[in-house]
């Protein structure tokens, strides 16, 4: 679920699906959800919004860092964000 999904559901726009697209991107690169959902809303909503997921090339060295910065991109906490992509 994309963050501003918790946020106004009723003001969801298509940087929804740009965020499930980088979530699914994320498991078939890592072969893991960019953030677990363990049972409680609560705590999934707060990690949705505060955390970042660890770059897919920290999990698997092979995926190239153009690849990893386009999900990365997919996974940005503000539809609007001018996140820069990773350089390193």
């Amino acid at each position: 679920m994309a963050p501003e999904q918790f946020r106004d559901a009723a003001s969801v726009t298509v940087s929804a699906d740009i965020y499930s697209l980088g979530s699914m991107l994320y498991e078939l690169l890592a072969g893991d959800v960019p953030i677990a959902y363990k049972g409680d809303i609560t705590s999934f909503s707060d990690k949705v919004e505060n955390f970042d997921p660890l770059p897919p090339q920290r999990r698997d060295h092979s995926i190239s860092k153009d690849i990893q910065n386009v999900c990365l991109k997919c996974l940005a906490k503000s539809p609007n964000s001018d996140m820069p992509l990773l350089l390193n």
